[in-house]
């Protein structure tokens, strides 16, 4: 079995809804433990009222627009996104982002696709003297985040450039359901939407080796499913694989 990357699916019309009655709904939101739920625990929910401007969906295939007058961070409350950035060589993908993963909106010459249907919340603000200081600091605490987020995607692309390229594949593989346990998503019931050459492209690998590592995987158990529609069933296994040597 070798698995190949299928179309697309059209992309649709974004649709924002009006900003929550109230920040305290980030106190109840699934996801919030990962997200911006914790601050607002600490801080309460007056300053984060002030940033938040409604939830924004995206259909498979559409890229995330973003409004150029304001800045903006975006949490992922469901679905998934992928970040790939323009370079002279190509398009490069950066990453992919989780439910109760922050976005920084501003990085350049970076866009954002959903890769299944995908719920964000948006939280926008004016930049300089439009924010007292205690919005200010709540900002500072999101940056924060997003700098570990940052520094655990550096670290983690550093760890996958020395390894083989299956170790790649499982790596990369039980890390995603590291992530997803995580935030309290169960890896039984998350299928894997991404494409294979979506997956080769973040490991800067050829597609071909991917798509046979796959098959390899579900031949053996670790995974179910096809292209597009896979299911991790081992997790420790996949972790063993990543650390695994092949004789030479």
């Amino acid at each position: 079995m070798m698995f190949h990357a299928g179309p697309r699916e059209a992309a649709g019309p974004t649709a924002v809804s009006a900003p929550p009655a109230s920040a305290s709904l980030c106190l109840n939101c699934r996801v919030h433990r990962s997200c911006i739920g914790s601050i607002a625990a600490e801080a309460g929910t007056t300053h984060l009222q002030g940033v938040l401007s409604g939830r924004q969906a995206l259909q498979s295939g559409e890229v995330l627009r973003r409004d150029t007058s304001d800045r903006a961070f975006f949490v992922v409350r469901s679905g998934c996104l992928k970040s790939v950035q323009a370079q002279t060589d190509g398009a490069r993908v950066l990453g992919f982002h989780l439910p109760g993963d922050l976005l920084a909106a501003d990085a350049p010459q970076v866009t954002f696709t959903a890769v299944v249907a995908t719920e964000l919340c948006a939280m926008r603000y004016p930049p300089g003297a439009g924010v007292d200081a205690d919005t200010r600091a709540l900002l500072g605490r999101l940056w924060d985040m997003r700098s570990c987020e940052l520094l655990r995607e550096h670290a983690q692309r550093s760890w996958f450039a020395t390894l083989a390229a299956h170790q790649r594949v499982a790596a990369f593989l039980s890390t995603i359901a590291s992530r997803l346990r995580a935030r309290g998503e169960s890896t039984a019931d998350f299928r894997l939407r991404f494409s294979i050459g979506d997956i080769a492209g973040y490991l800067r690998l050829p597609s071909e080796p991917v798509g046979e590592t796959l098959a390899s995987f579900v031949r053996r158990g670790l995974l179910q499913g096809g292209p597009g529609q896979l299911r991790v069933v081992d997790a420790p296994a996949l972790q063993r694989e990543a650390h695994m040597r092949r004789p030479l």
